[in-house]
């Protein structure tokens, strides 16, 4: 077991997937094993939006997660999303990671690297950070994540 240490907890993050965009190959057949992953590997764009809880960040978050699956099973995430503090103000947010499904489940572990850009003074120490979000997503529902500082 790989132990990872971690920082300060920045947010706790809910998301729930809206939409799904299928490019090819159905997410439903796939994951009920009626489609096999291409050779080629096979992309999905989840549209999702959530919640966003902290001692120092909270707001909403919307974006879209460009996930890649390669013929391996091997799962590449690129997530872009915009999280809005509730005092108005817009945080872009990067994160990228790989996974692989849970052996005899359908959740896949999250463990991501996360940036942020903002030109708010209130937020510009997130511009600094190179996060580390870890969690659980379940493709048919959604995501839950914590994001630390290194």
């Amino acid at each position: 077991m790989t132990i990872v240490n971690v920082g300060d907890l920045i947010c706790e993050i809910e998301m729930k997937f809206t939409k799904v965009t299928e490019y090819g190959i159905n997410l439903n057949d796939l994951r009920s094993g009626a489609a096999d992953i291409h050779p080629s590997g096979v992309r999905f764009d989840f549209v999702f939006d959530g919640i966003v809880r902290g001692s120092r960040l909270n707001g909403t978050i919307t974006g879209i997660d460009y996930l890649y699956i390669r013929p391996d099973a091997q799962f590449h995430t690129r997530i872009y999303a915009t999280l809005t503090t509730n005092d108005g103000v817009n945080i872009s947010c990067l994160s990228e990671g790989a996974t692989v499904q849970q052996e005899g489940s359908t959740l896949f572990p999250i463990r991501n690297k996360v940036s942020f850009i903002t030109a708010s003074p209130d937020y510009e120490w997130l511009n600094q950070i190179q996060g580390l979000s870890i969690g659980m997503a379940d493709p048919g529902k959604g995501v839950d994540v914590k994001i630390y500082e290194p």
